[in-house]
């Protein structure tokens, strides 16, 4: 899963507050925030149109529109689509577990929503909304008993990017573009095709229904509030592995006000899936482009002028030792931080000595906190 930022109380305290998400076996970032409280707020993404269009249809006799699900919803997406399109035909009597199989896929309804909220997402729904919308659910919902305060938000899904491609066939030509192999060895036909496909998209208009849905979102978080802000972050299902870190590769635009923008930032988000650094890493690293979907993290932006923010770890990052936290905060917004333009204080907190309640900073080091 890909780092997230997000807001935390000072970075002092943050590192004792984070104590609990250890618990949950996953690493992450964070951005420590003064004081006040925050108000929380179908499977290949290109696939051929063809077998997607199918795909991409509800069970009979279900709307599909609302609701979250398990595992066993999203993996039963494929086969409820097929029942829908009348490709397979009722398991025969003498044939007790095919039909049991299709009692089970008429039964699970699937989640089609275009944009969840955040405080309903959990680390387990990446196939969803990607590993940054996923993992800030998680943090919202699971470590709000321990006093960290995560700002919140929406997300948009994989579905609603899939329903984008399927207008004019625009994954079917997107695939068609990366499919040229001379790309992968040509940076200025990398350049060329990857600057295409990125107008492709653009000149590619949002669907209507999908459109709505952010309008509701926004009139939710925003709350009529003319001078809200927040932060879209790009947020892909292709998930980090040992030796593929999805970190950076997408956009992200901080401080976005108004709905008119918010929706040309979600499309810009849409479109910097296949920036040329994306595309020719996915292709290094053996991910197929139409197994990676993009959703937008719309998430409420912080004053971190007024305070500090930065990225904190859950071990230490050169040795991968479990037993301490690392953190990284300077001045205003954590993007500096993360970008590494700026030389932050770093703190090492050892966490079997904070947890006994005595002190447990190991190391401090201040910073300049200059910018590059």
């Amino acid at each position: 899963m890909g780092r997230s930022q997000c807001s935390l109380a000072p970075a002092s305290l943050a590192a004792a507050t984070v104590l609990g998400a250890q618990h949950f076996g996953v690493s992450f970032t964070a951005a420590p925030l003064r004081g006040q409280q925050l108000r929380g707020i179908s499977e290949t993404a290109h696939a051929e149109t063809g077998s997607e269009a199918a795909a991409s249809q509800p069970c009979p006799g279900y709307a599909g529109t609302s609701g979250s699900t398990s595992n066993l919803a999203i993996g039963a997406i494929g086969a409820s689509g097929v029942l829908a399109a009348g490709s397979l035909r009722v398991a025969r009597p003498k044939k007790p577990s095919s039909r049991k199989v299709l009692k089970m896929a008429l039964q699970v309804e699937a989640d089609l929503r275009s944009c969840i909220p955040m405080e309903e997402l959990r680390n387990t729904d990446v196939p969803k909304v990607g590993g940054k919308s996923a993992s800030l659910g998680e943090m919202i919902g699971g470590l709000a008993d321990a006093g960290v305060l995560v700002p919140g938000g929406f997300s948009t899904t994989s579905q609603a990017y899939k329903d984008f491609l399927l207008q004019n066939d625009l994954g079917e030509r997107i695939n068609k573009a990366l499919d040229d192999e001379n790309i992968y060895t040509d940076v200025t036909k990398l350049q060329e095709v990857g600057k295409a496909v990125r107008q492709m998209v653009m000149d590619q208009p949002l669907p209507p229904s999908f459109e709505s849905d952010l309008k509701e979102q926004w009139q939710r978080i925003s709350e009529g509030n003319e001078s809200f802000k927040v932060a879209v972050r790009s947020s892909a299902t292709a998930e980090d592995l040992p030796d593929a870190s999805f970190a950076g590769q997408q956009e992200t635009f901080l401080n976005v006000s108004g709905y008119e923008n918010l929706v040309e930032k979600v499309h810009e988000c849409f479109a910097s899936l296949f920036t040329d650094r994306a595309i020719s890493y996915r292709h290094d690293k053996g991910f197929d482009h139409k197994s990676v979907q993009l959703c937008a993290c719309v998430q409420k932006m912080v004053r971190s002028e007024e305070a500090s923010a930065g990225v904190m770890f859950t071990l230490d990052t050169e040795s991968g030792f479990r037993d301490v936290v690392f953190v990284t905060a300077a001045w205003g917004l954590g993007e500096t931080v993360v970008g590494g333009t700026v030389n932050p204080d770093e703190f090492y907190v050892f966490k079997p000595t904070l947890e006994q309640g005595h002190d447990a900073v190991l190391s401090q080091k201040m910073g300049s906190k200059l910018v590059k």
